[in-house]
C-alpha cells in the first residue's frame, strides 16, 4: 500500500483552488460526498467497539484481519479529515456528536460467519460506490484521484481478506451464505445510523449496486459447492 493510503495525503492550495473553482451545485455535491466519506470512515471505531462487545467467539485469524482492517480505515479517515477541515467549520463538534445505533442491524451479527458475510458484502458495495464517484473526486486534481484509487484498492484487499476467512474458517457453513446475504441485502438502504457498515446513502448507491454486491458475494462463496 502506498503511503497515501496510510493517511499521508496532504491537501494543498491547489486542491482548495480546484474545489472553489467548481460551479456551486457541483461544489456542494463534492463537499457533501467528501464529508460523508470522512464520517463513515470515522464510524469504523464504533463498529470495532460493537463487535468487541458481542458475545461471539472469534477466531484468532478473524481478530488479526479485523484489527488490520480497523487500522487502515482509521488511516482513510485521517486523510479525508485533512480535506474536510478545509471547508467544514466545527468539524470536531460534528464528530463528537455522532452516536451509533446498531439496533436495526444487530440481527446480522450473530456469529463470526455472519459478520464476515456482512463485512464482505459491505466492502463490495462500497467499492462500487467509490468507483462510481471517481469522476467527481477527479475534479480535485490528479493527486487526490490517485489517492482515491488507492483507497479503492485497499477496500478490494479488505474484501478479499474477509472472503478468504470465510473459505478458510467456515467452509462447512457456505451453504448457509445465500440466506444470510439475503438478510444483509434486505437491511441495506435503510437510514444510516453511524454503524460504518451499510452506510450506503450517498446518491451513487441504489438497488443495482446492492443487488450486484449480493449476487457477486453469493456466487463466489457457493460456486464450488456440490449441487443440491
Amino acid at each position: 500500500m502506498s503511503n497515501e493510503a496510510h493517511g499521508e495525503f496532504s491537501p494543498d492550495e491547489s486542491l482548495t483552488a480546484s474545489l472553489e473553482a467548481l460551479e456551486p451545485e457541483l461544489r456542494s455535491r463534492l463537499k457533501a460526498t467528501l464529508l460523508d466519506d470522512m464520517l463513515t470512515e470515522y464510524d469504523a471505531r464504533f463498529l470495532v467497539d460493537f463487535v468487541q462487545g458481542l458475545s461471539v467467539e472469534f477466531s484468532e485469524a478473524f481478530l488479526e484481519v479485523f484489527q488490520n482492517w480497523a487500522v487502515e480505515e482509521e488511516a482513510h479517515y485521517a486523510a479525508f479529515r485533512g480535506i474536510c477541515k478545509l471547508f467544514r467549520p466545527g468539524l470536531q463538534a460534528d464528530l463528537d456528536a455522532r452516536r451509533p445505533d446498531f439496533g436495526g442491524i444487530e440481527h446480522l451479527f450473530g456469529s463470526e460467519f455472519e459478520i464476515l458475510c456482512l463485512l464482505a458484502y459491505d466492502e463490495l458495495a462500497t467499492i462500487r460506490g467509490y468507483r462510481g464517484n471517481l469522476p467527481l473526486y477527479d475534479l480535485l486534481g490528479a493527486p487526490f484521484g490517485s489517492f482515491l484509487r488507492t483507497v479503492v484498492a485497499d477496500e478490494g484487499r479488505h474484501y478479499a481478506s474477509f472472503r478468504q476467512l470465510l473459505f478458510d474458517c467456515h467452509g462447512d457453513k457456505l451453504a448457509d451464505a445465500p440466506a444470510i446475504i439475503r438478510r444483509i441485502r434486505g437491511a441495506d438502504g435503510a437510514p444510516y445510523q453511524s454503524t460504518f457498515v451499510l452506510d450506503h446513502d450517498d446518491p451513487i448507491y441504489g438497488t443495482e449496486i446492492f443487488d450486484e454486491a449480493a449476487a457477486v458475494l453469493e456466487r463466489q462463496l457457493t460456486q464450488n459447492l456440490p449441487a443440491a
